[in-house]
């Protein structure tokens, strides 16, 4: 399956924890061919073809239903997750996920937003999911497909 990738990471290191957000931005040209059966149904693709390389990337990821929204005119589906995992270096992550299919340029879009926290046991701090959402919303108003 052939498509074009952007990972953009931001990284904070303190002696006991690390704090990463990531935009990782993928679009897949002639989706009418490479994805005949569900290319302008975005949350039927993303469950179908995504999700997968998703985890694969991010581990095991727990992911609320797809919410249909509207994206600069096209359908588009938002999808958030999380996942947690360690016992003595604990990781949290969120992650912000949307999805669309671009008539005009005949490609499918993703661009999935993350944060991660990475703290030893005894450290209390968490991440606002909320700061997430809004951090995501400003990335995906700057995204032009076409």
């Amino acid at each position: 399956m052939g498509g074009s990738r952007l990972i953009l990471v931001e990284s904070k290191l303190s002696p006991y924890q690390e704090v990463r957000r990531e935009i990782y931005f993928q679009y897949y040209s002639m989706a009418n061919l490479l994805f005949k059966e569900d290319y302008n149904n975005p949350a039927k693709w993303l469950e179908k073809n995504y999700i997968k390389n998703l985890r694969q990337r991010y581990g095991k990821i727990k992911f609320d239903d797809a919410e249909i929204c509207r994206f600069k005119r096209h359908k588009a589906a938002i999808r958030k997750g999380e996942s947690s995992s360690g016992l003595l270096s604990r990781r949290k992550s969120y992650y912000q996920n949307l999805t669309w299919y671009c008539t005009s340029s005949n490609r499918i879009y993703t661009v999935t937003v993350s944060s991660h926290l990475s703290r030893i046991f005894f450290l209390k701090k968490d991440i606002d999911p909320h700061s997430l959402e809004e951090f995501a919303e400003k990335i995906f108003s700057t995204i032009r497909c076409h």
